[in-house]
């Protein structure tokens, strides 16, 4: 069995199904006008591309909503990156990430480290939330600088 891809439901096999994933963290409209949605409604029904609801649920919450090393884009106008899955199975949307610049676009010069379910006690609302991944060339980052030690 070394070597064999594993076949999922409707012949779904195993680089498919990461061929998703990834393809469900870009920002780039991959279902149409809604693609960059996608990657937010983590718990969608999934038996329509062939794929086990709870498979599909296990993978994206060992690997949170927002895999490591993904850049993101705050509420708050802030750029920065993922540098771990939120240890709250019941957060994978809230990751712990790395401020990399200010809301004007300012680069920090040393990135702040904040996890993302920080809850704001005059609201009791987060601090701070993803609106949007994009892509770290864009802004001339080397991902690997933030999360390789």
């Amino acid at each position: 069995m070394l070597g064999d891809a594993v076949t999922f439901k409707a012949g779904f096999e195993e680089s498919e199904m990461a061929a998703l994933l990834e393809a469900l963290h870009r920002t780039r409209n991959v279902r149409g006008e809604g693609g960059d949605l996608v990657t937010r409604r983590w718990d969608m029904d999934v038996s329509h591309w062939g794929l086990d609801r709870v498979l599909v649920k296990t993978l994206i919450t060992a690997t949170g909503v927002y895999p490591i090393g993904t850049l993101v884009i705050l509420d708050t106008f802030e750029l920065a990156i993922v540098t771990r899955a939120n240890s709250d199975p019941s957060r994978p949307h809230q990751p712990e990430v790395q401020i990399l610049a200010d809301p004007n676009g300012v680069p920090l010069a040393t990135p702040l480290a904040v996890i993302l379910d920080d809850m704001d006690p005059a609201t009791g609302l987060p601090k701070r939330t993803v609106i949007k991944t994009t892509d770290p060339a864009r802004y001339d980052i080397r991902v690997a600088d933030y999360v390789i030690t």
